[in-house]
């Protein structure tokens, strides 16, 4: 049985030199050696093939081809827009980590500042407490408690 096989590359067949676009009708017991060296496709159709049905076929493969290209670039768009969106949600979250962290530390000094103060204020206060019985004790009274 013959079927028409599509060209992939430029050969000669029957004295011709037939290019792609075309097909080239074959019977089964000689597809093997075309498509071995790569000049034919797999896709074929039953012979014989008219004009007009080449043509709508040549058509449908470019029309093929056009779409899986457009399918192709969205994909890899698509591709690159998700990784921009990584990119920027990383950035993102890293700012976010900076400005807590940021916060984090500025609280950790507010602590220790008001530490330190307190610390010196109570250093003050036992200062003055000491004082106190110091003047009392010089003045030879004991300072009053003011517990009942």
């Amino acid at each position: 049985m013959q079927r028409c096989y599509p060209i992939l590359m430029p050969f000669k067949f029957a004295g011709v030199v037939v290019k792609p676009g075309a097909f080239v009708p074959l019977d089964d017991d000689q597809v093997g050696e075309y498509f071995a060296a790569g000049v034919i496709g797999l896709n074929s159709i039953e012979a014989p093939l008219d004009e007009g049905e080449a043509a709508r076929l040549r058509a449908e493969e470019v029309e093929a081809a056009r779409i899986a290209e457009e399918q192709a670039q969205r994909a890899e768009a698509d591709r690159m827009a998700a990784e921009q969106a990584a990119t920027d949600r990383i950035a993102t979250d890293a700012a976010e980590a900076d400005r807590i962290a940021q916060e984090h530390a500025q609280r950790v000094e507010a602590d220790r500042i008001a530490a330190e103060q307190a610390a010196a204020a109570q250093t003050v206060a036992d200062q003055a407490a000491a004082k106190v019985v110091e003047l009392a004790k010089a003045a030879g009274k004991s300072p009053k408690s003011k517990t009942r």
